[in-house]
Parts: C-alpha cells; sequence; structure tokens
C-alpha cells in the first residue's frame, strides 16, 4: 500500500505543473524539505537558508538545518 501511494505521488508531480513556479522570486530566505525522505529512508530533513550575497554565479549562505529519524517498528 505504501509502495503504490509513493509511486501514485511520483507519477502525479511529474505529469503535473501545478508545483512550478512560473517567474522567480527575489528573496534572500528559503526553506526547504524532502516530501520522499520519510518513504525512502525513514527520516526527514529540513534546512533554512540565508542568501548574503550574490555576484553573477557566485553567492554566499549561511544554512541552518536538522534532521529526524523516526523509530523503527518491531
Amino acid at each position: 500500500m505504501k509502495k503504490s501511494v509513493l509511486l501514485l505521488g511520483i507519477v502525479s508531480l511529474l505529469t503535473s505543473s501545478v508545483f512550478a513556479q512560473s517567474e522567480q522570486k527575489e528573496s534572500i530566505f528559503s526553506v526547504e524539505t524532502g516530501l520522499l525522505w520519510p518513504f525512502l529512508v525513514q527520516a526527514t530533513r529540513t534546512h533554512f537558508t540565508v542568501k548574503l550575497w550574490q555576484k553573477g554565479n557566485l553567492q554566499s549562505d549561511v544554512y541552518a538545518g536538522g534532521k529526524h529519524r523516526f523509530p523503527k517498528r518491531s
């Protein structure tokens, strides 16, 4: 059941453009998390990034985050 739900989610994300941004927003802050991690590695990871400066393709960021591993069921 869990594998079929995961497969359905991956297929729906690959075939849909609802989640894509039409224009890039100029923000120095970002928050990211892995949606597939709980299914694949039984953990979740979230991190927060602040852009300090950018010159062309070079940029400097401050990165902080956390990771939580789910307990194994016996």
